[in-house]
């Protein structure tokens, strides 16, 4: 039997390689995004680990710049805004307003009205182009000039006062004098102002300042005057002004705490006043007399002025001196002392007025002796 040649087989492709069970899953798993996708920058190890700690750095370096540019900005925005100083000033008066030229014009002249370049004048104009030197010098605290009257006060259009008391006629018209060069006065025209600031007048002393103490004795010595020394309180209060601010202290046994209207200074304005007036119907004069307490009390309200009064001796006048030289060494700046012997004058202590003396001499102020029965 013949036999015919078998053909070769054709080639065939070569079968992928089927993964065993185990591996299969893990293949499946490489090969998907959402298993493994892609880490960014801030994913990275090594950021993370730095970046908190840079910005940490950086937030605190920021905080002390800011600091450190504030407190030193701070000082030129944030100006502290100081009350004006008043040096006070003490000056007597007697039964006549106080207060310094109510209304000075142009170039602080006292003989011109406020916000005026001419003078006041007797005439139908009520102006002149020239002053009389006797008002100027008369208000401006120097003598008269030669021959000039010492009334200055006119009567109205072409009319004048003379120093004999009578009344005479204008020689010429509208200059505003007569023989004995009359003027008119300076006081009382709206839009005033001027003088040394307000003033604060208590028995006959005054002193301008803004800040006012009164401490007063309230010992048993005072028992007969302390009528009087009420109704001076009242009117020295009543007449201050609402810019200003003060207190009242009364004192007498040195293991007794003064009593005081208020333990800090407050407002003249009408509602303190009313109150004061109350406080003071509850004032009694017992004990003895040490203003040391008292003193203290006043110093640490930091007025500008003190009223000191008192009707006798004090049992130590040099520890009183003492404790007052150490309190104006420590307040600033040193507060004035105008002090008040409240007592007959044939009468006075020869020793609480030399002690007087000695204080308001050394605060600048005055001393006084005041009796009883001038205010009654």
């Amino acid at each position: 039997m013949a036999t015919f040649p078998q053909p070769n087989p054709l080639p065939q492709p070569i079968p992928a390689a089927v993964p065993s069970e185990t591996e299969a899953p893990s293949m499946a798993a490489a090969s998907d995004p959402l298993l493994h996708p892609r880490i960014g920058f801030f994913q990275q190890h090594w950021v993370q680990t730095a970046l908190p700690f840079a910005t940490s750095v950086i937030l605190h370096l920021s905080i002390i710049l800011v600091v450190v540019v504030f407190f030193k900005v701070a000082p030129s925005v944030f100006k502290a805004v100081r009350e004006q100083i008043i040096i006070p000033d003490a000056a007597m008066v007697s039964d006549a307003p106080v207060g310094g030229i109510q209304n000075p014009g142009l170039g602080s002249d006292p003989n011109r009205a406020a916000r005026q370049d001419k003078l006041d004048a007797a005439d139908t104009s009520g102006l002149n182009d020239k002053k009389t030197q006797s008002l100027s010098q008369s208000l401006m605290g120097g003598a008269p000039a030669d021959g000039a009257a010492e009334t200055v006060i006119s009567l109205g259009v072409h009319a004048g006062l003379h120093s004999d008391g009578g009344v005479g006629a204008a020689m010429g018209a509208g200059n505003g004098s007569d023989s004995n060069e009359s003027a008119v006065s300076p006081f009382g025209f709206p839009l005033g102002g001027g003088g040394l600031g307000p003033k604060s007048p208590f028995m006959g002393i005054s002193g301008n300042a803004r800040t006012i103490a009164y401490v007063c004795d309230a010992s048993g010595s005072m028992l007969t005057k302390m009528l009087q020394l009420k109704d001076q309180l009242r009117q020295s209060v009543a007449k201050l002004q609402p810019v200003q601010s003060f207190s009242v202290v009364f004192f007498a046994d040195p293991d007794v705490r003064p009593a005081a209207f208020s333990q800090s200074l407050v407002m003249a304005n009408p509602d303190n006043k009313l109150k004061f007036e109350k406080y003071l119907a509850d004032i009694r004069a017992a004990g003895s007399t040490d203003p040391v307490p008292g003193l203290e009390l006043a110093f640490k309200m930091h007025p500008q002025l003190i009223y000191l009064l008192t009707d006798g001796d004090f049992d130590d006048n040099k520890a009183v001196l003492d404790k007052i030289n150490q309190l104006q060494a420590q307040a600033n700046p040193k507060v004035k002392i105008n002090s008040i012997v409240f007592t007959d004058p044939n009468r006075a202590d020869k020793g609480i007025v030399e002690l007087f003396k000695k204080i308001s001499a050394d605060s600048g102020g005055v001393m006084k002796i005041r009796s009883p029965n001038e205010f009654d």
